[in-house]
């Protein structure tokens, strides 16, 4: 629980409140009800949508809530879904409780951290509007917002070679994205106060499904070269037009081959997600790695 109080939501216990704005001494916290909405000013939503937001320099546990609300309203993505709001609080406090705090560098604030990330890619770029549908990008905040939940702070190699029970269970392949991912369906999404996807018909939420799943698994270093090199083969023949980057009908083969591509290239070069930030924000994620290793 937190102690904070003041304007804007944030949580207690096991969901998000909004304060109301009132001199009244005796207003009291209220749920976040009716829409989702999170009002924002001109100049946070300006920040919000730029790399100078930094979850690690947020005022408070209020304003990281706000924040993540804001982004995963935006677009439609919770409305065209039919997201419940309360089921929606629900399963933004599970992912929050599964991320470990000890973690210097795997902790909820790097979930935060590539999911903000991931959104600007999209709210900036062109190409990701064009490829990338509501579905996608729906999967995409859930896969980026979840990608390494339940993570014991150790990798891969740890797991492998001391033939951890994940290691085991997963075939040495991918052992801790392959955990992660199964743990956002199994645990979280499971919990059916948690299931946000509740909404989707079958072959939605396997769309869906299939692309939480390749984006997770996607930020195994381990196969960086790989998705370096389709995302090369799905861009190779592009030009320049007036669509930024595809030409205007391209054949249905290449187009598919580019949004697959989309679907995992925010988690390429967001993990670690401070590459692109400014100094003073990519700093805070760099120092808990030199001191992890050193």
């Amino acid at each position: 629980a937190t102690t904070e109080r003041g304007g804007g939501p944030h949580f207690v216990d096991d969901q998000i409140i909004i304060s109301r704005h009132s001199d009244d001494d005796d207003d009291d916290d209220l749920p976040l009800v009716g829409a989702h909405s999170v009002m924002m000013t001109k100049e946070e939503d300006e920040v919000l949508t730029s790399f100078a937001w930094d979850v690690t320099r947020a005022d408070s546990e209020a304003a990281v809530a706000s924040s993540i609300v804001a982004i995963m309203e935006r677009d439609g993505t919770l409305e065209i879904h039919g997201v419940d709001k309360d089921k929606l609080h629900a399963f933004l406090w599970a992912v929050r409780s599964a991320y470990h705090d000890e973690n210097a560098y795997h902790n909820f604030e790097h979930g935060v951290c590539v999911l903000h990330a991931a959104f600007v890619v999209h709210a900036k770029s062109a190409l990701y509007r064009r490829v990338l549908g509501p579905l996608d990008l729906f999967a995409l905040k859930l896969a980026a917002f979840a990608h390494d939940v339940d993570h014991p702070g150790l990798n891969n190699d740890f797991e492998i070679k001391t033939q951890s029970r994940r290691a085991l269970l997963y075939n040495d392949v991918s052992v801790l994205e392959n955990h992660h991912a199964s743990y956002l369906f199994f645990e979280i999404l499971g919990d059916p106060k948690c299931n946000v996807l509740e909404n989707l018909d079958r072959s939605t939420y396997a769309d869906l499904r299939r692309t939480v799943i390749s984006a997770i698994l996607a930020t195994d270093m381990a196969k960086h070269a790989d998705h370096v090199a389709a995302l090369r083969d799905a861009t190779a023949d592009a030009i320049l037009t007036p669509f930024f980057f595809f030409p205007a009908a391209p054949p249905p083969l290449r187009e598919r081959r580019r949004r697959a591509a989309a679907r995992t290239r925010p988690f390429r070069t967001r993990t670690p997600p401070s590459t692109r930030r400014p100094r003073r924000s990519s700093s805070s994620w760099t120092s808990p790695c030199i001191w992890v290793t050193s």
